[in-house]
């Protein structure tokens, strides 16, 4: 399906703002809002020790194993310094700094740079999270998003609830304000109110028009021949 997409649609990648932690102690502390720090750490190809241990310090941090990553969640009210290190930290800014650790006191990011600046500004009791070779990534709040998918989908006819004589009657009211040739793109339509969806109800309704529709769970699509000779497919 991402094959399909592809053809038909032109990605453009906005530069978001950069992270505001860069290389260095003195860094202004960045608030991780909510309270609440959720960070990716992402194993390389080659395998890894297992990375799984509790850390004590009134509140339970967390470092789990799973599939190719693992992630650190916490509530950092009343916790003591914790100092990543061990690993490549990525700021993700404009100059994609590449540092040695990163310290989080409370719901703050307050020092990223060497591991001996930053453990120098660490308090005395800070607890260290070795990274094991894996890098720490900023941002990455949700174990599985389809951001780009999201934006495409506000442009697409939705289909959701319709039959298949009610989609096809949508895709031609909304065919009616396109040019010729345009590729006519829907979403949303599902199996219990379209259980039998067939490439010769679009050829009969659309013969010259693209038409690309996707399923509701992203993993499938309902195409027509004008738009499968487009792909020359």
């Amino acid at each position: 399906m991402l094959s399909l997409q592809s053809q038909f649609y032109k990605f453009t990648r906005g530069q978001g703002e950069a992270f505001p932690c860069r290389a260095g102690t003195s860094v202004a502390a960045a608030r991780i809002s909510p309270a609440r720090l959720c960070v990716s750490v992402c194993a390389p190809p080659h395998p890894q020790p297992h990375l799984a241990q509790r850390v004590e310090s009134g509140t339970n941090a967390g470092v789990a194993p799973m599939t190719g990553c693992a992630h650190v969640d916490y509530n950092g009210a009343g916790m003591t310094d914790l100092l990543f290190s061990g690993g490549p930290v990525l700021t993700m800014d404009a100059a994609r700094t590449r540092s040695q650790a990163l310290l989080v006191r409370g719901n703050r990011i307050v020092a990223v740079g060497t591991e001996p600046d930053v453990r120098a500004a660490a308090g005395p009791e800070a607890v260290t999270i070795d990274l094991h070779g894996r890098a720490l990534l900023p941002g990455f709040n949700d174990a599985h998003i389809h951001a780009l998918n999201l934006a495409e989908q506000e442009s697409w006819i939705d289909l959701k609830g319709l039959s298949k004589n009610e989609i096809i009657d949508r895709l031609k009211t909304e065919s009616s304000a396109l040019p010729p040739g345009e590729v006519l793109f829907g979403g949303n339509w599902d199996y219990p109110a379209c259980p039998d969806p067939h490439i010769r109800d679009l050829d009969q309704a659309f013969p010259d028009r693209p038409v690309l529709l996707f399923q509701f769970s992203g993993h499938g699509g309902w195409a027509n021949t004008a738009a499968l000779r487009m792909l020359h497919i």
